[in-house]
């Protein structure tokens, strides 16, 4: 923890600089998030209600909604509901009072409510999937690219794995690590001090040499390998 004004001050600028690039992202894939759901609603309505019913349900509603303010009026307003080929003139108790136009209010408000859901299913299924690409893009972003040179891995397995897919992997193992194809027949060097492991390694060789009934010349000069080996 550090309170010293300059430390304060930079996080500060830092903390404030991402968060304004976060609500910037946030705000644009909402716009389009937003409008897209609503263009895509708009589709599955059009696609499920003809334009015939979908006007006579819009003025059954309105009519509705307005039917308070409209009734003390003096001149009541006429409404044109259009029945296929015909154009028939109705008042406001008549549009709330015909089966037609209650049907076409009715179908409306279920159709409205099949597309609003499917609508904010598929914002839900894009926002998800959007999140996801931009995370993935912004993780590859922050990885090291390594341009050259070698790459120290930690895992044994992971290097055998890469060398069985390359077809550069003996079938001489050192536990998890096989040997580079064909290396035991050239020179190997074996560098290190008093128990590290040096016999350990070539006993480990020489049995799968042995196993596998290979032919071995060892110059063995303090007989470590005779006894075990040697038949």
């Amino acid at each position: 923890m550090s309170l010293n004004p300059r430390d304060l001050t930079q996080g500060g600028q830092v903390a404030f600089m991402r968060l304004k690039m976060f609500l910037q992202i946030n705000n644009l894939i909402s716009y389009y998030v937003i409008m897209g759901t609503v263009l895509f609603g708009i589709a599955v309505l059009l696609m499920r209600m003809s334009i015939q019913n979908l006007t006579n349900g819009i003025i059954y509603w309105f009519v509705r909604v307005m039917s308070p303010f409209t009734e003390k009026m003096v001149s009541q307003p006429v409404y044109t509901i259009r029945y296929y080929e015909h154009n028939l003139q109705y008042s406001a108790r008549q549009v709330l009072s015909d089966s037609y136009t209650m049907y076409c209010g009715q179908l409306l408000k279920q159709e409205l409510v099949i597309a609003g859901c499917a609508a904010l299913l598929i914002a839900f299924l894009a926002t998800l999937a959007v999140y996801w690409y931009l995370g993935r893009a912004g993780r590859k972003q922050s990885e090291d690219e390594i341009i050259g040179g070698r790459v120290l891995c930690e895992s044994p397995k992971e290097v055998a794995r890469m060398m069985k897919k390359r077809g550069e992997a003996s079938d001489i193992r050192i536990d998890d690590l096989p040997l580079k194809l064909d290396s035991e027949i050239q020179n190997m060097a074996m560098h290190g001090t008093v128990s590290t492991g040096k016999s350990t390694l070539m006993r480990k060789i020489l049995k799968q040499l042995r196993d596998r009934g290979d032919l071995v010349i060892i110059y063995d000069k303090g007989c470590t390998f005779v006894e075990d080996f040697y038949d």
